[in-house]
């Protein structure tokens, strides 16, 4: 995203004004394994990143950003939903994104003019991520994608195919910030990403079959021990065989991720405009 910047700039006109800085504070996501509630506190985990700004007018700025964020959830942390506690699955993953956005200050934004160092924003555009969801098995940090655990690929579900770790999805949110002076900028920062996926999670569909996967290799084994967990919940002596049309998640919802936190920039501005 920020690679496309520079081909902004002629549409900028004379008035040059960039800014680059930093992000920091938290990534969290709603989901089959999220409360109810937007916000799950409980599975917020840090975020960071890198930004650049472009101001075009004191209510147009374009910004370019490169995001890294975790997300996470356990249904040990969610009481809202009475099944979660048998269901007894988790997950994290490693969010990176790039993200392309353009801000409308509402009221408009110049540092340079000591009466117009507020502003307030909404933003809005699309980004590019990468995720991997992982859960822990016997100690160990598992990739889950790979062994397809609601039997995704395979004859008995042909209408179930492996989702992908690179996807797009759509920022939506909004901020404040405040000019120190004419070059530092500081603010707050949040937005929501819209996904097409219900698998930020590895969590959708019903439970699949034993049968539906290879138990004579190690593989295998892991794969269905990682898609029915209730074999390890405390609510239940021994495992349980789901039949394929129990529910595991609701694919009739796709997930979100969402980052919000602080942001710092320097202003880079053209000495001949006082004004953007």
């Amino acid at each position: 995203a920020l690679a496309l910047l520079p081909f902004l700039l002629p549409l900028s006109g004379s008035a040059q004004n960039w800014s680059f800085g930093i992000f920091a504070g938290g990534a969290n996501y709603n989901g089959d394994l999220s409360k109810a509630s937007p916000v799950f506190i409980e599975e917020t985990n840090p975020s960071f990143g890198v930004l650049a700004r472009h101001n075009f007018t004191q209510y147009i700025t374009v910004k370019g950003s490169l995001t890294y964020g975790r997300i996470s959830g356990d249904d040990a942390n969610n009481e809202s939903k009475a099944y979660t506690e048998l269901r007894n699955l988790s997950f994290r993953s490693d969010i990176y994104e790039a993200s392309l956005q353009g801000e409308i200050n509402i009221f408009g934004f110049d540092p340079s003019d000591r009466d117009n160092r507020f502003a307030l924003y909404l933003s809005g555009g699309i980004s590019v991520y990468r995720f991997n969801p992982q859960s822990k098995y016997e100690g160990e940090w598992v990739d889950l994608q790979p062994l397809a655990t609601e039997g995704q690929g395979t004859s008995e579900f042909p209408n179930r195919e492996k989702y992908s770790l690179t996807q797009v999805s759509f920022p939506l949110g909004g901020g404040i910030k405040y000019a120190l002076d004419r070059n530092w900028v500081i603010g707050i920062d949040a937005g929501v990403r819209r996904t097409l996926t219900d698998y930020l999670d590895d969590v959708s569909r019903t439970y699949a079959p034993e049968g539906t996967f290879n138990t004579d290799t190690e593989m295998g084994r892991r794969a269905f021990r990682l898609s029915n967990r209730t074999w390890d919940s405390e609510s239940l002596d021994g495992a349980k065989e789901y039949g394929a049309n129990d529910r595991r998640g609701n694919r009739n919802t796709k997930d979100w991720y969402m980052f919000g936190g602080l942001t710092l920039t320097y202003t880079i501005s053209d000495p001949s405009c006082q004004t953007f």
